[in-house]
């Protein structure tokens, strides 16, 4: 399921990044690939505080959907 639809302050794994090249690379060297652990911690007006190798980012929804998630 995409990183959008996670529930909150839970842990998942990351299957895969979606999207285009440029997009994947982005997400790549904040350290979201697949394999690694993320957690979401808030959510609010479609934009997600992550959690992902200890570092917090802020990732817009376009961003989530690209994010394809496994429950741990």
């Amino acid at each position: 399921m995409p990183l959008n639809l996670a529930e909150l302050n839970k842990h998942y794994i990351i299957q895969k990044i979606c999207g285009q090249e440029k997009i994947r690379h982005h997400l790549e060297t904040l350290g979201i690939i697949a394999g690694c652990e993320i957690i979401v911690l808030s959510e609010l007006s479609e934009y997600y505080v992550v959690v992902v190798k200890g570092s917090k980012f802020g990732l817009d929804k376009r961003l989530a959907q690209k994010i394809i998630i496994m429950a741990e």
